[in-house]
């Protein structure tokens, strides 16, 4: 789930369930147009750790190259918000 906290009001953005399997992602875009509080919740019932990256669409579509095969790994010049996101 995807909340953001606007002001005073809490607005769900994203309702979404995905399954994972070892080595997938997933992703989802969502765009804010003014200060706001997000917060995500990640319920791994088994199987490996999830990494968590908050991007923005520059670097994701670098990344989505890479997942193609277009780009190189080794080329791959990946920024992340670090205060954001979560490894492991």
């Amino acid at each position: 789930m995807l909340w953001a906290n606007l002001r005073e009001n809490k607005v769900l953005l994203l309702r979404k369930t995905n399954v994972l399997d070892k080595n997938q992602f997933g992703h989802y875009e969502f765009e804010l147009t003014m200060h706001a509080e997000v917060r995500v919740t990640i319920a791994s019932f088994h199987g490996p750790t999830v990494d968590l990256f908050f991007a923005d669409k520059q670097n994701f579509d670098e990344l989505q190259k890479v997942m193609a095969g277009t780009l190189p790994f080794a080329k791959l010049d990946f920024d992340y918000f670090k205060y954001l996101s979560r490894p492991n």
